[in-house]
């Protein structure tokens, strides 16, 4: 144990990582956030903030707390499987957090998890069954050369009051994030393992481009009945969104995908 402080006021924290963050440890650290990382004069016109931070900060821990929240809800996801799940991915996981800067809560999260010796979980996930996908399949069909060059959007979680076209500029702005972060650091290459739900929603709503991985089928996966391995080329991304959009009738479609396209809130946005 050690002991942590913000703003003269004092807790005691577990190492990181950790899932089950009280909400008093939880209200402290996204004060704590929001003044390190938020300029004093803040020029943004969204209600919401995203932040990105590394996984080895005690900040990524309010999205771990998102992340079983959401999963417990979904896929009846506990502490412990989580910490199995992610445990050798910690190190090399970044996350954008989505903040209602309004009432200074946590409302979503994003997790990026890069290539390192304990490679790429969503490739290490679909070669075993359902999916059965293999690695080298995967480099080949979806050229490539180095999975440096790879993140796996490896968690997007969403507080419950904060979903639905009105209140979905949430999950807009944490893959408006994801895309900038991505094309600073010369990534190439998504990949992810998708619930079907929010499959639909991404690339039916949203209009994502996102593809089967090396032409896989969904199957069950960590407690969902329906998951899709998937895929995106990132440099090819605008150009297909912007094609898309141009072929879309509704109105609410076409907002989300201009946000995601042209960056309305990116003076929202604030990179590690």
């Amino acid at each position: 144990m050690s002991e942590f402080r913000i703003d003269g006021q004092e807790f005691k924290k577990k190492d990181t990582p950790r899932y089950d963050l009280s909400p008093e440890e939880e209200s402290l650290l996204t004060e704590g956030l929001l003044k390190d990382r938020l300029p004093e004069q803040l020029d943004r016109d969204s209600r919401f903030v995203t932040i990105e931070v590394g996984g080895l900060s005690d900040y990524a821990n309010i999205g771990r707390r998102i992340e079983l929240d959401v999963f417990s809800e979904v896929a009846g996801a506990y502490n412990e499987q989580m910490i199995e799940q992610y445990a050798k991915y910690e190190s090399s996981s970044r996350f954008f957090l989505s903040i209602d800067a309004n009432i200074k809560k946590a409302v979503g999260v994003l997790r990026v998890i890069r290539n390192s010796s304990n490679g790429v979980k969503t490739l290490n996930d679909a070669q075993k069954e359902p999916f059965f996908v293999g690695i080298d399949d995967v480099k080949i069909m979806h050229n490539i050369a180095d999975l440096d060059s790879v993140w796996d959007v490896g968690t997007v979680a969403v507080d419950p009051e904060y979903r639905g076209p009105d209140s979905g500029l949430v999950s807009i702005q944490l893959y408006r994030a994801l895309y900038l972060s991505s094309v600073r650091n010369n990534i190439d290459h998504w990949v992810s393992i998708i619930d079907h739900k929010l499959f639909r929603v991404l690339t039916g709503l949203f209009g994502m481009p996102f593809v089967p991985l090396a032409d896989s089928e969904p199957g069950p996966y960590l407690g969902t009945e329906k998951s899709h391995p998937v895929y995106a080329h990132v440099p090819e991304f605008y150009d297909k969104m912007v094609d898309k959009m141009a072929s879309v009738n509704s109105a609410t479609a076409k907002n989300i995908m201009g946000r995601l396209i042209n960056g309305q809130d990116d003076t929202s946005i604030f990179s590690d």
